[in-house]
Formats: structure tokens, C-alpha cells, sequence
């Protein structure tokens, strides 16, 4: 059995499967039934994941979607791991060369729910599902895991498998499955715990505090609410990180591992559970965290889908970012359509599960999604959701362009020019701020208006401020929107220097795209497009998505040959000019002459 890990090479992720090199870049779809795994594998893909649950429950307890036949322990006492040798079989018979990671969903089956009911919340539709933070679920969700993996390791398939992705929660992302922070009396006695182990001598509560004040407020002053807030998010950190040391366990740390979790830049609500990152970055139980691209808008062509998690942070703590391209296209049919009766409540025929009209438009999404993972070094997979997302020729090329990029980039050492901007968070500032706060969104649309300035950045967790070389940037922007001396102190210690710093706060809670990129342009940075369109540049790539048709303008900073991925054309020169059509996303090589 081949031992597989994340490492780096050109300052790429790469996977080492033994000895061998895999790029980050795979497919993956709830509905195997629907898969288009030979497509995949005639355009070069090796990489796959098929998505298994250790119980039939829903992934989406508002909707009630549930993408599996069946789960593996749905039986007490007989596990059945049929479903998941059907589903790995699918991808081997079409791809026999394939490297496998399994999405597990982590989830309790109703037998177990009933015979736990003071370890469960209430959910919509009269259900109950577990709770996140009880220790009843971690030591028997570990125990599960475990028997699958140490049955996929021993069986048929186990030198396909790579390495796996642990989900859970609400969407499989983690969440708490009420979206409420499990806030229910069974939550009691876990939050006591969680007190104590902090403040040994503070006296027990008989009651938890009242998370409505959350709506109605600007800020949150009552401390217990606050230390529940941070409760609900650090206990299901250390939920990730224990089943994915179970994991790691049960392959003797030989396949890579990793989770979704973070979002504190797209993710305000506090009781969803996502905003303890920091407490996992150091695990060497997680070699990989992921998000989807962001849901801003909607989706909209013409803006950015920027990060949701701090992604610079993740890479600072030896981590490979895995993200999620979800991208809807002119094919994407709602579930319903696609498998009667996976989706009762029509939760997924909203506007935001819809594509773009046409082809076209469809291959700018993919082509933009593509440019902003290259230019961050980013891994992902391309999530054909549903089922045949991606099956037309145009669509197809789209993802034999995209493994080919990724390829080359392990073989070439890509051009990297200064990135000047630097962006810090604090994921704990959502345990003080209340609905009301005038910057509660801050963060949301920072970084709609950053996709759009005319520069790249990096961003942080504010908890690695002192890792940081803070000397190479030219501005620092604190989306921090609560007053701190540390903060006031940084501010000062970095003007000293002479780096300029703006604060997202109560007073100035957003920022445009043209505000930001003034602001950049009095402080010396050096921008790359004036047009407010959205611009990537990085990893020997740049990139322009049009929010608008017309002659478009990529400025260097020095004098470079430019490679049209498209046509092959090349041009050396500082100033790169193209036409647009509304939308189109241009992608070009760059190298030093």
C-alpha cells in the first residue's frame, strides 16, 4: 500500500501518491448514477472522489435533500458496505487507473437517535438529529469511521484510495445541523463542561444564555452569551479533529485527510458553528481544508467569488487548500429533475442553483473559477453536483484545459510578482457582535469589493499576525470591526513603519471597489487593472473576468511575455490589451523575458 501526502512543489499543492505525482484537480458528484466519469478520464483525470454516509439522513436538514441510496450503518449490529463498494466499483470500471479520496458523511443512523435522545436536537420536519459537541457522538461516530476505513483499507479497493474527506453537519460543511449552535437544554451540561475546563472556579449555570439578544443587538455584553457563542464554534473544531485522528488512525497515518470548516468570511452567523479555525491549524490529524467558491450574490458573473475561509492561513500552517467548484452551468438541472424524490421541499429550484442561459456563459464561469485556484494555488474538484453539469464539448475542454494547466504548473516555476496587499480577520469578533452591528457583514462584502480593486491580496487570521513578514506589504486592512487596543497598536506599530492600514469598523463599515482601489493607488501599490473588472494574478498566470464588454488592460510591473491559453498568441510588453464581450474570462501565461 502506497503511503500519499500533501506537499509542495513550485510552490503548488501536489499529492505524492509512493513516489508518483498527482495533481490537485478531480471530479466528483453526488449522483454516480448520473457520473461522467469516462469523459473525465479521456481529458487526463485521475483524481475522483464518490460521496458515502455512514446513515441515510438528509445532508440538508432544511430541505430534507438526501443524495445517498443508503448508509453503511443503517442497521444496528451489521454493517453494510455494499453501497460503498458500488460506489468506488463506478469509477474504477470507467477510469481503472483512478486515485480515490471518499467524501464520508459522518452522521447518525436513526436507531442510534432513538436510543440517544438527550444527545440530539430538533430539527425542521419534527426530526432529531445529534449534536455536534456530544461526546456520545464523537466516540461512537469515531468507532463507526474507523470500521469503514480499516474494511476500505483491508478490502478490494484499497490501492485506489488516497486518502479521505470527512463531512458532517448541516450541507456536509459543518454546520450545526439546527443552524442554531444545537441551542437546546441537552446543550446544558456540555457548555458547563466547556466553563469549567476554562474557568475551573466559576460557578455552574442552571440555564444557558439567551442567544435571541443576538438579533436585536449591536453588540453582545452579556459574557455568557459571548463564551456560548465561542463554545458552539470551538467544540465542533475539536469534533473535525477527532474523527479525522480516528481516520488517520485507522490508515496509520498514511492517507492524506482533511475537512471542510472556516468560512468566517462568507459565514456570519455564529451559531452555524464554522468560526474556530484557528484551533485546527495546527493538527497533524488535517492535511487539507476546503469551501466552495463563494455564494456571493448569487453567483453572479461580473463579480469574484472570493474565499470563504482565510486561505493565506491555512497555507501558513502547512496546509493544502482543497476547494470545492460547485459551478452551475447551462445543463444543471434542480435534483428533482435529475432523481425524483431527492429533493421533497424543491430546497435546490431556487434562483442560486440555476446556471447561466447559455454555453458560453457557463464556460466564463468555469474559466474564472479555474483562473482564481491557479493564480492562489488552490487544489480542488470539479463537483458536477447532480449529474452532467459539464457534458458538452465546450464544457469538456473547459476541464481538459483545466488538469493541463495544472500539470504544467508542477513542471514550470510560474512568474510571481508582489502581492502588497494583506488583509487580517478575527473569526472571534462574530461572538461579540450582534445582528444590528452596522459592519456584522463586513467581511461578506470586503471582499466582493477587493475581487474588483485592481490587485491581489492575501488574508489572514488575525492570531498570526506575528508570523507574519509585514514589511513586503504596502497596506494592511483590519476586518476587524470591533474596537481593540491590540489592534490600535498594530495600526500604530505598522504606520511607524510606514505601511498604510485601513479599518473595516462601526463607522466605515464597507468599501467599494473604486474607494479601495484609490486608497491602494495613494499608498503605492501597484495595480494591475483600472477597469472594476474582476482580476487574478499569480502562479505565472494572469487573468481578467469582463464585468463588462469592451478594451481591457492588464499593467505589470515589468516588461513580460504573455501567452493567450486560448490561441497560443503571445506578446511581451508591460501593458497587455484584449478586447472583452460582457462576462468572457481571459486566462494568460506569463513569463520573464
Amino acid at each position: 500500500m502506497k503511503a500519499v501526502k500533501v506537499a509542495n512543489k513550485n510552490g503548488n499543492p501536489v499529492l505524492l501518491v509512493g513516489d508518483e505525482e498527482l495533481s490537485a484537480c478531480a471530479y466528483i458528484t453526488y449522483f454516480d448514477d448520473r457520473n461522467d466519469y469516462k469523459e473525465f478520464s479521456k481529458n487526463g483525470f485521475r483524481l475522483y472522489s464518490v460521496s458515502v454516509s455512514l446513515a441515510s439522513q438528509p445532508i440538508n436538514t432544511q430541505s430534507g435533500f438526501m443524495p445517498f441510496e443508503k448508509g453503511v450503518f443503517d442497521v444496528k449490529g451489521k454493517p453494510d458496505f455494499s453501497c460503498v463498494d458500488a460506489s468506488i466499483k463506478r469509477v474504477v470500471d470507467s477510469v481503472p487507473n483512478a486515485y480515490i479520496f471518499p467524501r464520508i458523511y459522518v452522521c447518525m443512523p436513526s436507531w442510534w437517535i432513538k436510543e440517544n435522545l438527550n444527545e440530539t436536537i430538533d430539527v425542521p420536519h419534527d426530526k432529531k438529529r445529534e449534536m455536534l459537541f456530544c461526546e456520545k457522538f464523537r466516540v461512537d461516530a469515531q468507532n463507526m469511521l474507523k470500521q469503514l476505513i480499516e474494511y476500505l483499507e483491508n478490502g478490494e479497493y484499497a490501492d485506489y484510495i488516497i486518502g479521505y474527506q470527512i463531512s458532517g453537519g448541516n450541507t456536509q460543511e459543518w454546520f450545526h445541523l439546527d443552524l442554531n449552535g444545537s441551542y437546546c437544554e441537552n446543550a446544558l451540561p456540555y457548555f458547563n463542561k466547556y466553563l469549567k475546563n476554562k474557568y475551573p472556579d466559576i460557578k455552574m449555570l442552571d440555564k444557558l444564555p439567551d442567544i435571541d439578544k443576538i438579533k436585536s443587538a449591536e453588540f453582545i455584553d452579556d459574557s455568557m452569551l459571548t463564551e456560548y457563542l465561542l463554545f458552539v464554534n470551538e467544540e465542533v473544531a475539536k469534533t473535525v479533529d477527532c474523527l479525522c485522528k480516528a481516520t488517520k488512525e485507522a490508515c496509520n497515518y498514511k492517507k492524506i485527510t482533511g475537512a471542510f470548516y472556516g468560512y468566517s468570511l462568507e459565514v456570519c452567523n455564529p451559531l452555524w458553528g464554522t468560526h474556530a479555525l484557528e484551533k485546527i491549524l495546527d493538527s497533524k490529524n488535517i492535511d487539507f481544508l476546503s469551501s466552495p467558491n463563494s455564494y456571493t450574490n448569487g453567483r453572479a458573473l461580473g463579480i469574484d467569488w472570493a474565499d470563504m475561509i482565510p486561505v493565506d492561513s491555512v497555507k501558513l500552517h502547512g496546509k493544502m487548500c482543497f476547494m470545492e467548484c460547485d459551478i452551475r452551468t447551462f445543463l444543471t438541472m434542480s435534483p428533482e429533475e435529475s432523481r425524483p424524490n431527492s429533493d421533497p421541499m424543491h430546497y435546490y429550484s431556487h434562483k442560486v442553483w440555476e446556471g447561466p442561459k447559455t454555453e458560453e456563459l457557463s464556460a466564463y464561469a468555469i474559466r474564472k473559477s479555474l483562473a482564481r485556484q491557479l493564480t492562489h494555488k488552490h487544489g480542488l474538484w470539479w463537483f458536477d453536483m447532480f449529474g452532467h453539469w459539464y457534458k458538452s464539448p465546450k464544457l469538456m475542454k473547459e476541464m481538459e484545459t483545466s488538469l493541463k494547466l495544472y500539470d504544467d504548473v508542477l513542471k514550470n516555476n510560474g512568474l510571481e510578482f508582489e502581492t502588497e496587499v494583506a488583509v487580517f480577520i478575527d473569526e472571534k469578533c462574530f461572538s461579540k457582535m450582534g445582528n444590528k452591528h452596522p459592519a456584522h457583514d463586513s467581511a461578506y462584502h470586503l471582499k466582493v469589493s477587493l475581487g474588483q480593486s485592481g490587485v491581489p491580496y492575501k488574508v489572514y487570521l488575525i492570531s498570526d499576525f506575528g508570523k507574519i513578514d509585514l514589511e513586503k506589504y504596502k497596506v494592511v486592512i483590519f476586518n476587524i470591526p470591533l474596537e481593540s487596543e491590540f489592534i490600535d497598536e498594530k495600526i500604530k506599530f505598522l504606520n511607524k513603519k510606514g505601511i498604510a492600514t485601513l479599518k473595516v469598523g462601526y463607522e466605515k463599515p464597507t468599501y467599494s471597489s473604486k474607494e479601495l482601489y484609490e486608497f491602494f493607488e495613494k499608498s503605492g501599490v501597484h495595480l494591475y487593472c483600472n477597469s472594476l473588472d474582476v482580476c487574478y494574478i499569480g502562479n505565472g498566470f494572469a487573468s481578467l473576468h469582463a464585468s463588462k464588454e469592451g478594451l481591457k488592460k492588464i499593467r505589470f510591473p515589468m516588461t513580460v511575455k504573455c501567452t493567450d491559453i486560448d490561441t497560443g498568441k503571445s506578446v511581451v510588453t508591460n501593458v497587455l490589451e484584449f478586447d472583452c464581450k460582457k462576462f468572457e474570462t481571459k486566462l494568460f501565461i506569463i513569463k520573464n523575458i
